[in-house]
């Protein structure tokens, strides 16, 4: 009777295969050159799925480093794939399917700024194609995997192919295109640069006052606060007490 861990290995390995092959669409995964795909960006979508969310880089590489070569799966400097003879590649899809008038996809705030000023283009390692989602909220759920608050993009894909943009189905759901103008963006309004809010410096400590580390405040006079004096004419100025002193001592120079 096979043990937990082999059935967990053997349902992790089929779970893979129908990312990476049979349904990569339902992942937001776009298999690359020779069915590649980030690591990272697989296991971020694995744990989307219930019982996976613990899923990591090692347990994955685990299936790849199985004694003999018995392994279905190849890893190559972060990218992963399904080996290249048992690829079968997802559904054909419909001959009649067509493309939608909006698409979308879902950025970083600060990928929406540049989007915003320069167009969509390819910027992931070993992506050549742009995914575009037939559906916002798929869009937003795979970009929510490196971002909590990403922007949704609305891609107007009907009136960007009208102007010669070149649009491939790669699913029902998902679109491929090489790039796409800014003119065919829609998102949030981007306040330019020079007119954001400067940033508040950050507030300086209050400085510790002397006499709470143990230095004497400096005496009005120009004199330390060494401690007070005792006696009754502690605060009289240096002339009246030596005054008083030489009456004492009958130096008042007065004749007697």
């Amino acid at each position: 009777m096979p043990s937990k861990t082999s059935q967990g290995r053997s349902a992790l390995e089929k779970l893979i295969r129908y990312a990476l092959d049979t349904a990569p669409h339902e992942y937001g995964l776009v298999p690359g050159d020779g069915g590649y795909v980030p690591l990272k960006e697989l296991v971020a979508a694995l744990r989307d799925e219930d019982g996976y969310r613990s899923v990591n880089e090692t347990r994955i590489m685990e299936l790849v480093n199985q004694p003999g070569g018995s392994s279905p799966f190849e890893a190559e400097g972060g990218q992963f794939r399904l080996k290249p003879a048992l690829q079968s590649g997802p559904p054909p899809l419909p001959p009649d399917l067509a493309l939608p008038k909006e698409l979308w996809c879902a950025l970083k705030p600060q990928g929406w700024r540049f989007a915003w000023e320069n167009g969509l283009r390819p910027r992931r390692p070993r992506e050549t194609r742009l995914p575009l989602f037939a559906d916002r909220e798929q869009a937003l759920k795979v970009a929510k995997r490196f971002c909590p608050d990403p922007v949704a993009v609305k891609v107007f894909a009907a009136r960007a192919r009208d102007k010669g943009v070149i649009f491939s189905p790669f699913a029902e759901t998902l679109w491929l295109a090489d790039e796409i103008p800014a003119e065919f963006l829609a998102g949030p309004p981007v306040r330019p640069l020079e007119e954001q809010e400067p940033k508040k410096p950050a507030a300086k400590a209050p400085e510790t006052p002397m006499a709470a580390l143990g230095f004497p405040l400096p005496d009005p006079r120009g004199q330390a606060l060494r401690g007070k004096k005792k006696g009754r004419f502690s605060d009289s100025p240096d002339w009246k007490t030596q005054t008083r002193r030489d009456r004492r001592e009958g130096k008042d120079g007065r004749d007697r």
